[in-house]
């Protein structure tokens, strides 16, 4: 990951943890982890859409 998405992915974890204590930092972390790679996955699909209709 880049540095900013690095910082933006700490900073999400954080945000999380203190509005859900009973949340686990770890747990948090791969929930979240896991919408980031799911977001860039249909980010890829939509570049590749969008590739064919050209």
């Amino acid at each position: 990951m880049r540095k900013h998405k690095c910082e933006q992915f700490r900073q999400e974890v954080v945000e999380y943890v203190l509005i859900h204590p009973d949340q686990s930092v770890t747990n948090t972390a791969k929930l979240i982890g896991a919408a980031l790679m799911a977001d860039q996955q249909r980010l890829r699909s939509l570049e590749r859409k969008y590739a064919l209709l050209r």
